[in-house]
């Protein structure tokens, strides 16, 4: 039998449905047999790349037990569970950030990066904000004025902004002696402002961390697509690291977004997380992806397995390893892949090339 198949990146990629490009369940299923008989005879091409995670499992461990930061944790727990206004939650696709989320993706988007400024597109209630000045503090000795003075964003509703300042400066209070409650929120009311970011600048030479909403409106499309875009287009961004959907990966809709990202930057980190048995987020049914792009390095993308949980063994997620992909094995996707699966993935990506024909 032939099959016309116009993207082979995700042939063997059990998180996609049919409705996304590169997913083909007959295909990959015989493909996959296939495989499993030749996987002796196939070399392993690629190597475990894990230093990245278990540096942060390390830098988490820490954190936690560092007396200052029981306050940081407890803040952004405090925030991550709080009942909103439904009304404004629903009408601006407001979820917050888990603590741990937080804190891995502020780091994933700082490690390596000196003298930036962070900057949140979408503050809520500021949980990114948070870890991120917690990570300034603990990894690059910020204190005072300095460590308030690297934090940027906007947040579009008014009442939920004022609840930010009030949060970060408590968060971060450890790292303030000496500056008054009103002396901080000044500082913090010039750079963190009530309005929507896409009508909006962004700050130079910036680190960007966000969880853009995820909001489907009749006519428009998603309400986070925009958001990257933006970010994306601008030349003020050293570094970012986003909470996105799983559909970022190989959705149709969003392959402007994956080519934009690759041509304009050249490290791609990428985290994927399933729904079951717990979601990343509690009570957020959505497959998350969290991606982290850095305009220097290597030009490569560095993917875990598609991960999931359960109650007992969380922390498992933030040790999971990872393995390289040259931007042109991934064909303009961002594939989902566990060492085991890389020699299967790396031959059937190989051969044929896209847009042309496999016998099966």
């Amino acid at each position: 039998m032939n099959l016309k198949i116009k993207d082979h990146s995700n042939l063997y990629d059990p998180a996609h449905s049919g409705q996304e490009t590169g997913y083909l369940k007959n295909t990959q299923r015989v493909l996959k047999k296939n495989y499993l008989e030749d996987k002796e005879t196939i070399p392993n091409l690629y190597p475990w790349i894990d230093e990245s995670d278990v540096a942060f499992a390390q830098f988490f461990q820490e954190v936690t037990k560092t007396p200052q930061s029981s306050l940081f944790i407890e803040t952004i727990k405090a925030i991550s569970s709080s009942t909103r206004d439904k009304e404004t939650a629903k009408k601006y696709a407001q979820v917050f950030t888990p603590s741990d989320v937080a804190l891995f993706t502020a780091y994933r988007s700082l490690r390596g990066i000196r003298d930036s400024k962070v900057f949140d597109p979408c503050v809520g209630h500021g949980s990114l904000l948070i870890a991120a000045g917690c990570y300034l503090a603990i990894q690059q000795g910020f204190r005072g004025e300095k460590l308030l003075k690297a934090l940027y964003g906007y947040e579009i509703v008014s009442a939920t902004r004022e609840i930010a300042l009030v949060k970060i400066i408590e968060g971060l209070s450890p790292w303030l002696s000496g500056i008054t409650k009103q002396k901080a929120s000044t500082i913090l009311r010039k750079q963190i402002l009530r309005g929507d970011f896409l009508l909006g600048k962004i700050p130079k030479n910036c680190v960007v961390i966000a969880n853009p909403p995820y909001k489907e409106e009749k006519g428009k499309g998603n309400a986070w697509i925009p958001f990257v875009e933006k970010l994306l287009s601008s030349n003020k961004v050293v570094k970012l690291s986003l909470i996105l959907p799983l559909s970022i990966c190989s959705a149709k809709r969003t392959s402007f977004l994956r080519t934009l990202m690759m041509d304009k930057f050249k490290t791609i980190l990428a985290f994927h997380h399933d729904t079951r048995p717990r979601p990343l987020f509690p009570n957020v049914e959505q497959r998350i992806t969290i991606l982290t792009a850095e305009r220097e390095g290597d030009k490569k993308y560095v993917t875990t397995e598609y991960l999931s949980h359960s109650a007992k063994n969380r922390a498992v997620i933030w040790k999971a390893p990872s393995i390289s992909l040259s931007y042109d094995l991934c064909q303009k996707t961002f594939p989902k892949l566990k060492h085991d699966d890389l020699p299967f993935f790396s031959n059937c990506s190989d051969t044929p090339k896209a847009n042309s024909y496999v016998t099966i």
